[in-house]
């Protein structure tokens, strides 16, 4: 029997991976790593609450065969050296206690990301492609960090098994990646001469990947993705948005005013992941056995659906559309009155 710890088991693709486990009956206990519990937990849950940069974290994975590591997320906030600790030192953090522990199976959740977003990126990549993640983008170089501690672990480990899963943006109920954020404004900002396909995941399908890593062994990197892409104008029509095209002299300047005042979710390092290709091919474990259940389609259609009636202001909370084309009339009317009270004034 197995006993198999996953982190970040609160997240959605944490949730839906638990509930994988609990289901395997040749899994005998589940530990869940995270700063809360799940709610409702499966019934093998082993919940301990922790932080992974506590220097006595290999206490909580003795007897752990199987670590499941759901890595750096993609979310972003001002602080980039807080998210370095909370991502790249807490990774570097785990492998040493999984040494301690003796952990013989690590599978490490990364992103398509490491790729980089690259004018020059075939359509689509495949695991032989070099790792070229963008530095001005944090969590792109965050998972290549993260990915290259991983590969010292199994350096060090020969005996262990070790497999870094690559998925595009993860998009589903509680995912707030900036790709995510960024299809709810109300706009969607794309820029001039750059039509980047868009690929897209469900966390079940994450999940079912990092479920069939464990069970079947997988050792090396593996692309985590449905078949295909989407052009951009069927992204804009799935979601609901319409385009706002602007000159890519405009969109570095602007992305740079609009994220320091955060009302945009990217910082103007990660413009490029929205002009240039990053979508992966998915064909070896595909042929290992994994197949997506929902397209590229499905998952943004259903995207859509949940967040129809609302908008994203920037990088901050969701508000109805009804009441943003209130607050926008309320707005224009006030600077109508204005403008008619100083041409009065002048008269007078």
């Amino acid at each position: 029997m197995t006993t198999v710890a996953v982190t970040a088991a609160s997240s959605p693709t944490g949730r839906a991976l638990l509930a994988r486990l609990d289901a395997d009956p040749a899994v005998e206990r589940v530990v869940g790593l995270d700063a809360e519990p799940p709610p409702m937990p499966p019934a093998t849950l082993d919940f301990r609450a922790c932080d992974l940069r506590d220097p006595v974290l290999a206490a909580q994975l003795e007897g752990v065969d199987a670590l499941v590591h759901l890595g750096c997320d993609d979310r972003l906030d001002a602080d980039v050296d807080g998210r370095f600790g909370r991502t790249v030192a807490a990774t570097r953090n785990l492998l040493a206690a999984a040494r301690h522990a003796g952990v013989r199976q690590v599978v490490h959740r990364s992103s398509a990301l490491v790729y980089g977003a690259h004018p020059d990126n075939p359509v689509p990549l495949d695991e032989s492609w070099p790792r070229r993640a963008n530095p001005e983008y944090p969590p792109a170089h965050h998972h290549r960090l993260a990915e290259e501690l991983v590969e010292d672990f199994a350096d060090e480990h020969g005996d262990a098994r070790v497999a870094l899963l690559r998925p595009p943006t993860v998009l589903g109920r509680g995912e707030d990646s900036p790709v995510a954020l960024h299809l709810q404004l109300p706009r969607l900002l794309t820029v001039a001469g750059h039509e980047p396909p868009l690929q897209v995941l469900h966390p079940d399908d994450l999940a079912a990947a990092l479920h069939h890593a464990v069970s079947a062994g997988l050792h090396g990197v593996r692309n985590v993705a449905a078949e295909g892409w989407l052009p951009l104008g069927d992204v804009a029509t799935l979601v609901g948005r319409r385009r706002l095209t602007v000159p890519e002299a405009w969109a570095h300047a602007g992305a740079r005013q609009l994220w320091r005042r955060r009302l945009w979710p990217l910082p103007p390092g990660g413009l490029a992941i929205l002009m240039e290709p990053w979508v992966v091919r998915a064909e070896a474990l595909r042929g290992e056995g994994w197949a997506a259940t929902r397209s590229n389609r499905e998952v943004l259609r259903a995207f859509a659906e949940e967040h129809r009636g609302w908008v994203r202001l920037g990088a901050g909370r969701q508000v109805r559309r009804r009441d943003l084309r209130l607050a926008g009339a309320g707005v224009a009317a006030g600077a109508a009155g204005a403008a008619a009270l100083t041409r009065r004034a002048k008269r007078r």
